[in-house]
């Protein structure tokens, strides 16, 4: 497959949850770069980006260019162009919106067996266009965060619990210890569409790389976009397969 952009989640696949992207990674990221265009589609905000991904990647404005960022699953879209980093376009929930969604968690989070030390408000997060529930807060150890949840079991019965209240929402199981919500159809299918839509690549010439493309994941919706997968469990498998992509004769034009 010859393909025209490679689309990477963030969390679970870049990174770590919430960490910063590693020098090895760094380093392979530019030279894939330097032979075809690179989308990176996460739950996360801007800053988020800035943070994981921007700052250790510490790329050239050549580079930039061709580094196309969606955030919070799609819901907006960031592109590099005159030295800067521009809004192309951002999706944000209503004020009702969100007070509707904050108000779902909060009723069903003690049904659901939840509890936790931290207020509330330290663990849903709101991010413009999502609101994403974190169950040890978002600077929690990563140790703490990886076996909290590792089968996903906890996040799908508070999930199953929020779908009946949250009708008008995809509501996804996202890193390794959250919970997205955005506003129905903005989801990831709904970012790669904008990447077609903005780039001018068809779906059928994109590659997806994600670690949450199972069923209730953050990626999932993918799945039914029409672009080719490959599911990975890290970081460490996501810098195989750049190398692979890297190596291959496809690329290297």
């Amino acid at each position: 497959m010859d393909f025209q952009l490679i689309v990477f989640d963030l969390d679970g696949t870049l990174t770590d949850s919430k960490q910063p992207l590693a020098p090895k990674i760094s380093e392979l990221l530019k030279s894939l770069l330097a032979r075809v265009p690179v989308a990176v589609i996460g739950g996360g905000s801007f800053l988020s980006f800035r943070r994981q991904l921007l700052a250790p990647l510490n790329a050239s404005d050549g580079e930039l260019s061709r580094l196309f960022l969606f955030s919070t699953n799609g819901a907006g879209f960031f592109r590099f162009q005159n030295g800067h980093w521009q809004v192309v376009y951002l999706e944000r929930l209503t004020a009702a919106e969100k007070r509707k969604i904050f108000s779902a968690f909060e009723q069903i989070l003690p049904a659901a067996g939840f509890k936790s030390s931290l207020p509330l408000n330290k663990l849903i997060e709101d991010r413009g266009s999502q609101i994403t529930f974190s169950a040890l807060g978002q600077n929690a150890p990563l140790d703490k965060k990886l076996i909290w949840d590792s089968d996903r079991f906890k996040r799908k019965q508070i999930k199953s619990a929020l779908t009946p209240l949250l009708p008008d929402f995809d509501i996804s199981i996202a890193g390794a210890t959250s919970i997205d919500v955005t506003r129905r159809g903005l989801n990831k299918s709904y970012g790669l569409k904008q990447m077609e839509h903005h780039l001018n690549i068809p779906l059928s010439q994109m590659l997806f790389i994600g670690d949450a493309l199972y069923s209730g994941g953050n990626d999932e919706p993918v799945l039914s976009s029409g672009v080719s997968t490959r599911r990975v469990s890290g970081p460490s498998e996501t810098e195989k397969i750049i190398r692979e992509l890297i190596s291959t004769s496809i690329l290297n034009t």
